[in-house]
């Protein structure tokens, strides 16, 4: 839905300068992922969650929508640049001590 808004003022306002982003953007559909690059879109992921989500993910988002979660590469091979965040304080800064909490 972001990324339909973003589209639609972009027609109608271009901006080749704009900055939009879409935090935590760990979870979109496979066909969302070259539109954030053709659109100029900022994906902001928080890496660690890629560890603390890791144990449920899948579970709780289901084994399609988990295709797209986490998408790292695949956002970076669409052209994306990813701006990257530490979720703190809500989330432990280090990605290994999460994953060794489980």
């Amino acid at each position: 839905m972001t990324l339909n808004a973003y589209e639609r003022v972009l027609k109608e306002h271009p901006d080749p300068n704009h900055r939009f982003r879409i935090e935590h953007a760990q979870v979109v559909t496979l066909e969302d992922i070259p539109r954030f690059a053709r659109l100029g879109v900022i994906p902001a992921l928080q890496t660690v969650h890629a560890t603390s989500d890791m144990n449920m993910a899948e579970k709780r988002i289901g084994p399609e929508r988990i295709k797209g979660a986490y998408a790292w590469r695949k956002f970076l091979s669409s052209g994306s640049i990813i701006a990257n965040g530490t979720d703190a304080p809500v989330e432990l800064v280090n990605p290994f001590t999460a994953s060794m909490q489980r």
